[in-house]
């Protein structure tokens, strides 16, 4: 079976029966948790598709729904899916041939990326692979995206019980394939494969903000190649030469002795490394002026008094 696991809410649904539209027909089951709703949309009422009231389950869960479905999934294919992307016709053919073609034993994303080194902020990345952007082989990578992430339920044990209620996908499938030692590989692709529907999502709110991403992050650290090299090695040695072909030269290289560039300090690495300094300095400033300010209420509040 081939399951597809979704989240959605009122301010997409103009738009949500393009994307059914798009991946349905390639689902032999879709389940579509709904936020902030107290009806189920038209484009939702399919034999397909099993719609979740959030106000009859969990109540309002953000992206947190998309994996509240793993409740019900418990044997076969799990594609997790954004509502804001209109996916190819061959978008689940090909991820499957992807996770088939490893014998299930990575996960699949389209978008990924990799921790830069020694983060101490969940946005330090050394390098992210775009939805949108080509890729020639298969990457590994350390964070999926889970717009577009795909696995076996025989390769990582994962629940909804392990997801916090406060969104956090991501990074939980990362801590999981992480803990478990199963890669995580960005796929091969075409330039701008997926078409996105501009909306803004979390990642535009929080990419600025100290989030609770980060203290998890840091918990289940760290996230150098060193912590990965070993299982990489078992992975790549149980793979015939044609399919390490298809693989990342550079890390490949790296499995005994050295790193790879991709996972050091790149020029996204310190892009996103003086981001987090700016916002650092942001929130001190922002912190004194309110200690300026609350010193001067009191002073004025106490001369009142007087």
């Amino acid at each position: 079976m081939i399951y597809g696991a979704m989240a959605t809410y009122p301010a997409r649904f103009d738009n949500l029966g393009k994307v059914i539209d798009s991946i349905l027909p390639q689902l032999d089951m879709l389940y579509v948790y709904i936020n902030e709703s107290d009806f189920i949309p038209e484009c939702l009422l399919h034999d397909k598709i099993t719609p979740l009231l959030g106000k009859d389950h969990e109540g309002d869960l953000s992206a947190t729904g998309k994996v509240y479905p793993l409740n019900y999934i418990k044997d076969g294919y799990c594609f997790t899916l954004d509502d804001d992307f209109v996916f190819p016709a061959d978008y689940i053919s090909r991820m499957k041939h992807a996770i088939d073609r490893f014998d299930k034993k990575a996960i699949m994303t389209v978008h990924g990326s990799i921790f830069a080194p020694n983060a101490d902020w969940y946005y330090e990345r050394s390098i992210v692979y775009e939805v949108k952007q080509a890729l020639d082989t298969y990457r590994f990578v350390n964070l999926p995206g889970s717009a577009t992430l795909a696995f076996h339920t025989s390769t990582l044990d994962i629940q909804y019980s392990d997801f916090p209620k406060t969104p956090m996908v991501d990074l939980q499938f990362a801590i999981q394939a992480l803990e478990q030692q199963v890669p995580i590989l960005a796929i091969p692709r075409e330039e701008s494969w997926l078409s996105f529907l501009n909306y803004s999502g979390l990642w535009e709110t929080n990419k600025n903000e100290m989030t609770h991403h980060t203290s998890a992050m840091l918990k289940h650290g760290p996230w150098s190649f060193d912590r990965f090299r070993a299982f990489y090695r078992t992975f790549a040695n149980s793979l015939s030469p044609d399919l390490l072909t298809q693989l990342d030269t550079e890390v490949l290289q790296c499995l005994d002795h050295g790193f790879p560039r991709s996972w050091g300090d790149t020029k996204i690495a310190r892009i996103t490394k003086a981001r987090h300094r700016e916002l650092i300095q942001t929130l001190n400033d922002t912190h004194k002026i309110s200690r300026f300010v609350k010193r001067n209420l009191r002073a004025l509040k106490n001369k009142t008094r007087k």
